[in-house]
């Protein structure tokens, strides 16, 4: 299969099951006591917020993670009388990363470490606003509507010019291609993905695998290609697509690829016997506040390295992702593969 350039997507049939971005800028342990506080404040998702099919399936009910209070056997202290409160807003069903349970309680990896960021300033209190998730996070904090979001988000050189970001990462996202099982030996990276003349699933501008894509592609121009743009209305159409044959490949979560595919109440499983996900890329991730809460993620900074040598982090990824993709590649990732 031929690889097309972008214009040529534009005419084929499969444009009536995506929306083409408009924008590329937004449419990608220590022993110190610590305080006692809601760690969690929560507003309830919407009464009539649906998630997308892809994750609204069981596991988004997952609530048996240990807090860092208990994971790390701190005890708590309270937060100052001054204690200033910044919304931070997250995808309400967005598991692993971020979710809230039928039961109101909201956790999930991103959330998680935050709660014990939080724990640990006592000149702060965090409240996690659930959300949709994708554009509506970053517009809302853009807007002056959250003080910050998560959602495994990326650094990208276009987010860094419009929101502050911590120096120091969150988090690690392992993410790769998912192939047809039978194509896996010609198709494992994107250097062998443009040897083949494989299709690759139209990547999101506003998504951070587009950077990730497009620097890859700057930095091998002998390899470089005209990959398709666009923002899939569901995930589990990509995979349909690579299983039947209109792409070649999916740039995308393994976690993605897991409870989409791999569960046995994934909305793609059908095809689980001929897809297979390979991992190219370990990627930092963040949470992004608002130029005007730099202080904020100078604050996160001042903690974050705490709760990562406490294990905490790797004890997340092993409970919610289950594989400690932090011991495998390191915190600060390996980039993209070659």
């Amino acid at each position: 299969m031929k690889i097309r350039q972008i214009n040529t997507f534009i005419n084929k049939a499969l444009v009536l099951s995506l929306t083409i971005a408009a924008a590329a800028g937004l449419t990608g342990c220590g022993t110190t006591p610590i305080k006692s506080k809601e760690l969690s404040t929560v507003a309830a998702a919407p009464a009539n917020g649906t998630a997308n099919e892809e994750e609204s399936f069981e596991n988004t009910e997952y609530s048996g993670v240990k807090s860092y209070l208990e994971y790390a056997g701190m005890e708590a202290q309270q937060d100052a009388a001054d204690a200033r409160v910044i919304k931070i807003a997250y995808g309400y069903s967005g598991y692993p990363i971020s979710y809230t349970t039928k039961d109101g309680e909201v956790s999930g990896y991103d959330i998680e470490v935050l709660k014990a960021v939080d724990a640990l300033l006592p000149g702060y209190r965090f409240e996690f606003v659930p959300s949709q998730g994708g554009d509506d996070l970053l517009l809302g904090v853009q807007t002056g509507k959250f003080n910050g979001a998560v959602r495994n988000w990326f650094q990208t050189a276009e987010r860094k010019e419009i929101f502050s970001f911590p120096e120091k990462n969150l988090g690690l996202s392992v993410t790769g291609l998912t192939v047809r099982t039978e194509d896996l030996e010609k198709i494992h990276d994107f250097a062998s993905l443009s040897d083949a003349g494989g299709l690759l699933v139209p990547v999101d501008p506003g998504d951070g695998h587009y950077t990730v894509l497009k620097n890859w592609c700057e930095a091998h121009p002998d390899k470089a290609w005209g990959f398709e743009t666009g923002s899939l209305a569901s995930k589990t159409d990509a995979f349909a697509w690579v299983s039947e044959g209109r792409y070649d490949a999916y740039f995308g979560l393994e976690v993605n690829f897991n409870s989409i595919v791999k569960a046995d109440d994934g909305p793609a499983h059908q095809y689980a016997d001929t897809l297979t996900w390979t991992p190219c890329a370990a990627i930092p991730t963040y949470v992004i506040f608002s130029l005007d809460d730099k202080d904020v993620a100078d604050a996160f900074d001042s903690v974050i390295d705490q709760i990562w040598e406490s294990g905490y982090t790797n004890y997340l990824q092993e409970t919610l992702y289950g594989a400690d993709y932090i011991s495998e590649y390191g915190r600060d990732g390996l980039g993209v593969f070659e």
